[in-house]
């Protein structure tokens, strides 16, 4: 990584949205670990704690007294490996003013960090990791469904793909990709969908499809759409085609 510039020089970034790293004073950047990584996520999304109640977080059943030390050794080594202090204050902690982070709107929290050696700490980061998954997906939803609304099928189809590949059992996801394929005017891939999430279904959870997304399948395979609407110059059926289970 190149050294930052002298207008950057009085920041030091953290990346805690995937693997987690710190950018030294150098400009080289340090994986973190699991302990350093979970502390500044902690006060990157928590804001100013008291000292003592990240000590119990960080080592939890431990004397409270060694914890504040543990905490203290911690510290020091942060600001030896950055070359500068990233956590200030002393009965109150909090990220210093010059630290920044990549946490603001991402998808992810601390990449596949493991924290189960953290009890109160693990459950905080598989929350927050659970929210930011959903804001992420409601976002992807949404701007599926505003070209879906808007007629551009062609653009949303790829982000409908995209989006149940990360959620391959969500039948949601599979309805949406179903329902786009056939507003495209291909009947067979629309089907195939189905195929592919009932094999899915079957193999991964031992169940099949829902009476809802079974009622989708029997509309489209009901709908035979007239010669009209595969000509190059009507790539997609007109309104008057689509049934109204599908608008």
């Amino acid at each position: 990584m190149p050294r930052n510039s002298s207008s950057a020089s009085s920041l030091t970034k953290l990346h805690l949205a995937l693997a987690p790293q710190c950018c030294a004073t150098d400009g080289h950047w340090i994986p973190l670990a699991t302990l350093d990584a979970l502390l500044l996520a902690w006060l990157a999304l928590q804001g100013a704690t008291p000292r003592e109640r990240l000590a119990e977080l960080l080592w939890p059943g431990s004397d409270p007294s060694a914890a504040r030390n543990a905490l203290r050794q911690r510290l020091f080594r942060l600001r030896k490996q950055a070359g500068r202090d990233l956590v200030s204050g002393s009965v109150l902690l909090a990220l210093t003013l010059e630290v920044t982070h990549d946490l603001d709107g991402a998808p992810t929290l601390l990449g596949a960090l493991d924290a189960s050696a953290f009890p109160e700490l693990g459950g905080w980061l598989e929350r927050h990791r659970l929210l930011r998954k959903n804001l992420s997906r409601q976002a992807r939803e949404a701007d599926i469904q505003s070209l879906e609304v808007a007629g551009d099928v062609t653009a949303a189809l790829p982000l409908a793909l995209a989006l149940l590949d990360t959620e391959p059992l969500s039948e949601d996801a599979h309805r949406r990709v179903m329902r786009l394929h056939y507003l495209r005017g291909d009947r067979a891939a629309a089907v195939l969908a189905f195929d592919r999430c009932e094999a899915l279904l079957k193999h991964e959870v031992g169940t099949v499809p829902s009476t809802e997304t079974l009622a989708l399948l029997q509309t489209i395979e009901a709908q035979a759409l007239s010669p009209a609407t595969h000509t190059n110059t009507h790539p997609h059926p007109p309104k008057s085609a689509i049934p109204v289970a599908l608008l």
